[in-house]
Parts: structure tokens; sequence; C-alpha cells
């Protein structure tokens, strides 16, 4: 809890992150149908989608 530290850009950490990258699915399923899940996606050019809505870089946290 009340953990704001983003250890993603410290290079420390970059062996993990390699490591954790590998467990992800390289082409995960979508949802199915009629299911309550959500899908948050990353292309490979970076952009960030949610529900294949383009969520814009200054958008703000929800709730924050």
């Amino acid at each position: 809890p009340e953990e704001f530290t983003n250890l993603a850009s410290n290079t420390e950490t970059e062996a993990l992150k390699e490591k954790l990258g590998a467990l992800l699915p390289k082409n995960p399923a979508k949802p199915a149908q009629g299911s309550h899940a959500r899908l948050i996606e990353r292309k490979a050019d970076g952009s960030v989608w949610w529900e294949n809505e383009l969520i814009a870089e200054d958008a703000p946290i929800p709730g924050f």
C-alpha cells in the first residue's frame, strides 16, 4: 500500500522485467463473448487501448 515508485524505468530491474515478460502470452485470447472481463492492450507501436478505444498518452488516471 502507498507504493508509488515505478521501478519499470530502473535499469536494475531489467533482468526481472525480461524474466516476467517471457511468461506473458504472445497472442492472448480475447475475452469470451458475454464475459465481464475487460481488455487492455499495448500495440506494437506502443499505443495503449482499453476495450478497443485508444488511450491518449496524457489521459488522466481514472479515480485520481
